[in-house]
C-alpha cells in the first residue's frame, strides 16, 4: 500500500459550555470536531471555512490556532491536523440550509463534558472536560496526547 500524507483542518466550536462534534458515516461511535481534508494548494484557514460551509452550511469566523495533531493511521496515512477556534459559535446553533456534504455525517451534536462517547483526539477532549479548551496557548499533540 502506498503511504500518504493527509492534512486536515478542524474547528473548535464552543458555545455555552457545549462543544459541536460530528460522527462520520461509517465511523459511528467516534466523535470528532467538524472539518476535513485540505485540497491541493489550499490555505489551512480557507480549507476550514470551505469544509464547515460544505458540511454544516455556516460560514465560520476563524480565530486562533489552538492545537496541532500529528499521528499515523492504520491505513498507511500520516495525518497532521490543525485545530482553530471558531469565533461565531452561536451561529452554528441553527445550522445552515445549504450544506453540500451533509451526507458524509451520521451525527451532528452539541456535547457536554459528561458525554461518554469517544472523541478524537483525546488531548482536545481532556482539555474540554477540564474546562481548559484552548487556554494553554498552542499545543502540540502526538497520537492524540499533549507532548
Amino acid at each position: 500500500m502506498e503511504k500518504k500524507f493527509v492534512i486536515r483542518c478542524r474547528g473548535i466550536i464552543l458555545d455555552k459550555g457545549e462543544l459541536l462534534v460530528v460522527e462520520h458515516v461509517g465511523k459511528e461511535g467516534v466523535i470528532v470536531l467538524p472539518g476535513g481534508h485540505l485540497e491541493w494548494g489550499e490555505d489551512i484557514q480557507a480549507g476550514l471555512v470551505r469544509e464547515l460551509e460544505e458540511e454544516l452550511g455556516v460560514t465560520p469566523v476563524v480565530g486562533s490556532l489552538l492545537y496541532i495533531h500529528n499521528y499515523t493511521q492504520e491505513n498507511d496515512k500520516h495525518a497532521v491536523e490543525f485545530f482553530f477556534a471558531v469565533l461565531n459559535a452561536a451561529d452554528f446553533r441553527n445550522l445552515g440550509e445549504s450544506p453540500t456534504h451533509a451526507h458524509e455525517l451520521a451525527v451532528v451534536d452539541w456535547v457536554h463534558t459528561h458525554d461518554t462517547r469517544i472523541m478524537k483526539p483525546a488531548g482536545v477532549w481532556i482539555d474540554f472536560v477540564a474546562g481548559k479548551l484552548g487556554q494553554a496557548g498552542l499545543q502540540y499533540l502526538v497520537d492524540g496526547v499533549a507532548k
